[in-house]
């Protein structure tokens, strides 16, 4: 990002078209004038802190429109600021598949940190194994199911009804306010709640929406688990890994704030 441009584009307006000859009432052009000093002065003094906004605002653009997600295991330092969409992926497989011992371990660390079960964490760290181990089909498939099962009896009392679109728990995330954003630890867990909200439990009832959910390697538990698509890739194993994290954190949480569900039925947020 650079900020010339800016102040060219400020000083060619006063220049061309402020002058107190231009047709404008002096007072006027001269306050128009004061405010575009002022401006400038801003963006000046505050031109730091506007590259880094810039920055974190092109690479979420890049990574949702790549199908990555930014997640503390991210090597930012190796995406450039004028990186695009269509170049970052092999940077990030190569990453992550040079890294895996380390990526592996940083997600044990959060997991355990967790307050879900022991089948839950046993199941996670079977899909990290074969993550590890190249099978790359295996996270989205043995996931999905283990996240319903969490939600089942930590949060819906057992309850034997239809929950796989997890609308209540989806709600209840979705009740949390920015102040309690700090609970999942990290704050690229943005892009983690619009896929949630948007694209991980959409149902699939069109050929255009089964299309559409195919362009993308971020798995649709509705296509995944009803054979509709194969989540086979690197990306897409990461994917699910990094969305089942996302899950337990937040039954976690939910769990340990119960009113959250009962407040987000009576506020009825979220998508259905």
């Amino acid at each position: 990002p650079n900020l010339r441009i800016t102040f060219f584009l400020g000083a060619e307006m006063k220049k061309n078209y402020l002058s107190d000859g231009d047709g404008f009432d002096g007072d006027f052009a001269a306050t128009v004038r004061s405010l575009f000093d002022r401006i400038q002065e801003w963006l000046g003094e505050n031109s730091e802190e506007i590259t880094k906004i810039i920055r974190s605002v092109h690479r979420y653009v890049i990574f949702s429109d790549s199908g990555w997600f930014l997640h503390y295991t991210t090597p930012i330092d190796l995406i450039s600021d004028d990186a695009t969409s269509s170049n970052i992926t092999p940077i990030m497989a190569a990453y992550y598949r040079d890294n895996w011992p380390e990526v592996a371990a940083a997600f044990r660390t959060q997991l355990a940190l967790m307050d879900v079960d022991e089948e839950a964490k046993a199941t996670f760290e079977e899909a990290l194994e074969a993550h590890g181990a190249g099978l790359y089909r295996c996270a989205v498939r043995v996931l999905f199911p283990e996240i319903e099962r969490l939600a089942r009896n930590e949060l819906l009392n057992g309850s034997l009804g239809r929950i796989t679109s997890l609308l209540e728990v989806r709600r209840a995330a979705g009740a949390l306010g920015t102040s309690e954003l700090h609970l999942f630890g990290d704050q690229s867990v943005f892009g983690q709640f619009v896929v949630m909200s948007e694209h991980l439990y959409a149902e699939v009832r069109s050929p255009d929406r089964l299309e559409e959910l195919s362009n993308s390697p971020i798995p649709n538990r509705h296509a995944a688990l009803h054979g509709l698509i194969s989540y086979n890739s690197l990306q897409s194993s990461l994917a699910g890994l990094i969305m089942a994290e996302f899950m337990f954190k937040a039954i976690s949480i939910i769990k340990a704030q119960p009113d959250l569900l009962k407040r987000s039925t009576r506020e009825d947020q979220g998508p259905r």
